[in-house]
Parts: C-alpha cells; sequence; structure tokens
C-alpha cells in the first residue's frame, strides 16, 4: 500500500511530455547513477549520458502519461529487483523497469482512485451549481 500511496502522489506531478526531453533527462541520469551506487558498479558520465537517452528515447515514445516523478519510482523499485530479474544498469534492464511499472497493478489501481477521486468532485460541483439555480 506505501508504494500506491507513492504512485498516487507521483501522478499529480507534471507529465513529462510538458517539462521536455532535458528536464526528464536529467531525472532519468539521476536514476541511472543512483542505480549503479546502489548495485556497486562503476559507470562513466558518458555511459551515463547514453543510457539516459536511450531510456528516454525507448519509453516516452511508447507512453506519453507518464509523470516526472514517477521515474525515481521506477528506479528504486527496480533496482531492487520488484520489476524483474537484475541484469545489471544498462538500458535494456531499465527499459524493462518501466515496461513493467506501467503495467503494475499498483499504478493501475492509483490511477483508478484518482479519476473516481476527480469524477467525484466533478459530479459534487455540478449537484452545487443546480442548487444555486
Amino acid at each position: 500500500m506505501e508504494l500506491e500511496a507513492a504512485i498516487t502522489q507521483a501522478i499529480k506531478s507534471p507529465l513529462v511530455k510538458h517539462l521536455g526531453k532535458d528536464e526528464a533527462l536529467k531525472v532519468i541520469t539521476a536514476g541511472v547513477s543512483h542505480s549503479a551506487m546502489v548495485r556497486g558498479q562503476d559507470i562513466s558520465l558518458n555511459g551515463k549520458s547514453f543510457i539516459a537517452n536511450e531510456v528516454y528515447d525507448e519509453v516516452f515514445k511508447k507512453s506519453s502519461d507518464l509523470r516526472i516523478e514517477e521515474i525515481p519510482i521506477v528506479f528504486r523499485n527496480g533496482v531492487y529487483g520488484r520489476y524483474g530479474e537484475y541484469f545489471g544498469i544498462n538500458a535494456l534492464t531499465i527499459v524493462g523497469w518501466f515496461e513493467s511499472y506501467l503495467s503494475s497493478d499498483e499504478r493501475y489501481n492509483a490511477k483508478q482512485r484518482e479519476k473516481a477521486k476527480s469524477v467525484t468532485m466533478i459530479c459534487h460541483d455540478e449537484s452545487d451549481e443546480a442548487k444555486q439555480k
């Protein structure tokens, strides 16, 4: 449930597509760096940049609804094995983490709760307007 709470908070953050590639690459590169340190890997700055660009190109052309604060969640859970086996910090592994996250029950449930909450708010607002007339 803690993960769903974190995702619920993260899906309120700005869409990656609205912030742009540079902002997303900063967050992805930070995730690559953190993941490498957790796993004891030494990756050059050029290597991190290459991986971040590959991940961005592969993930964000397929998923336009990813939010900026969801990216660290993917890395945190991915590096600890939540999204499948670990094969080292590389573009293939990280793209797999994103794919697993995007299809996870936790993300689906958090998005459904937020959708239901906004429908409830819209219905409530409309009924308030009707009462005022």
